[in-house]
């Protein structure tokens, strides 16, 4: 008898440890799919996600589920998302929505003070790179004339298969 009331005193104990132990469990993380062609944001990045990828749900952040992907967690809206909102969530949303667009309260308005108009700004021109007398007036118009200089000295220096042909060029 004794032997009995043991036997079920330990099986009741070892239930009641494993509920104990079950209790303790956190329940894992939902799953979400998603229902259109979306990305994911994890850190600076987008990762394209196809329709019906399934992500794991580790938090909310707004309009933003916070997610497992892959090895690291990602921002996704979850309009995107299968994700049902609970009751809590919708009344804050609301609530959200509501002081949005709840006008903001008044303050008192100065009455506009009568400025002096600004002279019209004019369009800024670059200074000119030549001077009036066809020197160079800066270091970019020296620039430029010496790659003019440049360039007529390199096609002087061309030949051209024609001109040896039509004899367009006196022989030196």
């Amino acid at each position: 008898m004794k032997s009995r009331l043991l036997a079920l005193l330990f099986a009741a104990l070892t239930l009641s440890a494993f509920a104990a132990a079950a209790a303790d469990k956190p329940e894992p993380n939902p799953t979400v799919t998603t229902t259109k062609r979306s990305a994911v944001k994890v850190g600076n990045s987008f990762f394209a996600l196809v329709k019906g990828t399934k992500l794991e749900v580790l938090g909310r952040d707004g309009k933003d589920l916070i997610v497992k992907y892959r090895a690291s967690q990602g921002k996704i809206p979850y309009a995107d998302t299968d994700y049902v909102l609970s009751d809590d969530e919708k009344a804050e949303e609301e609530a959200a929505a509501e002081a949005a667009t709840a006008p903001a309260a008044a303050k008192p308005v100065a009455p506009p003070v009568a400025k002096k108009a600004a002279p019209p700004v004019a369009a800024k021109t670059p200074p000119p790179a030549l001077a009036t007398d066809g020197k160079p007036a800066t270091n970019y118009g020296k620039a430029v004339q010496k790659a003019k200089q440049a360039e007529q000295a390199h096609k002087g220096k061309l030949v051209s298969p024609t001109d040896e042909i039509l004899d367009e060029k006196p022989k030196k």
